[in-house]
């Protein structure tokens, strides 16, 4: 355990283009972290909503920085870490290509050698499957918590079916939950 939310240091590294990123920085609203850090590619712009999500969370006192190599996200409390160039991935799920699995560029690449040059602690997320951004190096420490965060989603994606197919409303509130019938 990590502690509150409101207490840590959160870094996402990311292309800033996709939906999940953009979800997720939207999603921390809810508890703004101490601090937010986005690592991306340099020359990409910042995604209006992506830019929305960052000043909102700024104004919520998190304090906000970019940065463009993953070892600067090292100092971070939890680092979720994702592909830089989302349209790959995209073409290949559409089926006009095969997935490209060059590798990513070599700041964004998170490697065990980079986490122990850094003696990071930082707990490493990414909802696999995964690509060149994170290497199978990194799946023997102790801080890795991706394989521990996927199973974890298994009972999640359960309720929220059991919840569209019961036809229960989400509104976004905890209360709008229907009592639990304990088994």
């Amino acid at each position: 355990m990590r502690g509150p939310i409101e207490t840590l240091g959160i870094a996402l590294s990311s292309d800033t283009r996709a939906r999940f990123a953009i979800s997720f920085v939207k999603m921390l609203k809810l508890s703004p972290p101490k601090r937010f850090t986005l690592c991306c590619l340099p020359d990409a712009p910042l995604n209006p909503a992506m830019r929305e999500a960052m000043t909102v969370l700024a104004n919520l006192g998190t304090a906000i920085g970019i940065v463009h190599d993953i070892r600067q996200t090292l100092d971070h409390d939890v680092l979720s870490i994702q592909m830089q160039d989302m349209s790959k991935f995209a073409h290949a799920a559409l089926g006009n290509e095969a997935v490209d699995k060059e590798k990513e560029s070599e700041p964004f690449t998170l490697t065990a050698r980079k986490i122990l040059d850094a003696r990071s602690d930082t707990l490493i997320l990414n909802p696999l499957p995964r690509f060149s951004e994170l290497d199978t190096s990194c799946d023997s420490l102790p801080n890795a918590g991706y394989f521990r965060q996927v199973q974890l989603s298994v009972p999640m994606r359960m309720a929220i079916l059991e919840r569209m197919l019961l036809g229960i409303p989400w509104t976004g509130q905890a209360d709008s939950f229907p009592p639990s019938s304990g088994g």
